[in-house]
């Protein structure tokens, strides 16, 4: 099984992003300290009430990056369409729901 993952990053914390032999703090270099041995499942247990829903049973998605839910399909920034499982749906559109109304104060 693939998996995608897509990363965004605020690279003011980091020294670029290519590994330099001076330092590890680079964006490559964290990554390549990065070893992900979980399963899916796995880590989405590990990210469950931190604003991550399976929209598919191949991935999971940060909610804080949905811009819209349409139909099937998740919006993400700069024109990034996820499918959301049929049987997926009802579940990730009631956790998008929750996670905007706590991060509005609504909830």
């Amino acid at each position: 099984m693939n998996y995608k993952m897509i990363l965004q990053y605020d690279g003011t914390r980091y020294n670029g992003w290519q590994k330099q032999g001076n330092t590890k703090n680079t964006i490559q270099g964290k990554i390549e300290e990065m070893h992900c041995k979980e399963s899916l499942s796995d880590l989405y247990e590990c990210l469950a009430g931190r604003g991550f829903e399976y929209a598919h049973n191949s991935y999971i998605v940060n909610l804080a990056k949905v811009e819209g839910l349409e139909k099937n399909v998740a919006l993400l920034p700069f024109g990034i369409q996820l499918n959301v499982s049929r049987s997926r749906k009802g579940q990730f559109a009631d956790a998008l729901i929750t996670f905007l109304g706590e991060r509005n104060g609504m909830v």
